[in-house]
C-alpha cells in the first residue's frame, strides 16, 4: 500500500488540472480502501506534502494539490464508514456528515473572503490551502477513529 501511495502522491505533484487530479485520487483510494485505511496513511500524505513544501518552490502547488487530495480521502472515507453502518447509524451520520459539510463551507468561503481580502499573494493562496485542509483532516481523523471503534 505504501507503494501506491507514494505513486498516487507522485503523480500528484505532476497533476495540475483538477478535474484529473480529483478523479485519480478517487480511484487511487478507493482501491486501497479494498485493504483498509488508517492513520498512517493519513500521515504519510502530510510527510509528502511538507517535503514538498521543503523544497521551497511551488508550494501555493504544494498546498493546493495536498488540499484537493485530503478533500477527495474524506468522502472516500466516509462512504466506506457509512457503507458500514447498519440503517440506523447511517442515518445518524448522514446528518452529522451535511451539518458538517455546510460547516466546512462556511470555513472556505471565510478563508476565501480572507485570501482575496489580502493582496492575493501566493503565499496567502498556499495558506489559505494549508488550513482549509487542515480543517478537513480533523475531520478524517474523527472518520477513521470511528472505523477502528465500530
Amino acid at each position: 500500500m505504501r507503494k501506491s501511495l507514494y505513486f498516487l502522491l507522485k503523480t500528484v505533484k505532476m497533476m495540475l488540472n483538477k478535474k484529473l487530479l480529483i478523479a485519480f485520487v478517487l480511484y487511487q483510494f478507493s482501491v486501497d480502501f479494498v485493504f483498509g485505511q488508517n492513520k498512517s496513511d493519513l500521515d504519510s500524505l502530510r510527510t509528502y506534502y511538507q517535503k514538498c513544501l521543503d523544497k521551497g518552490q511551488f508550494m501555493s502547488d504544494c498546498a493546493r494539490n495536498y488540499f484537493y487530495t485530503i478533500n477527495s480521502m474524506d468522502s472516500i472515507i466516509y462512504n466506506k464508514l457509512y457503507n458500514s453502518l447498519d440503517l440506523n447509524n447511517r442515518q445518524n451520520l448522514k446528518k452529522e456528515q451535511n451539518d458538517w459539510l455546510k460547516k466546512k463551507e462556511e470555513f472556505l468561503e471565510m478563508g476565501q473572503k480572507k485570501y482575496e481580502a489580502s493582496n492575493g499573494g501566493l503565499d496567502e493562496l498556499m495558506f489559505m490551502y494549508d488550513n482549509n485542509a487542515a480543517f478537513i483532516e480533523k475531520r478524517i481523523l474523527d472518520l477513521i477513529n470511528r472505523m477502528k471503534n465500530k
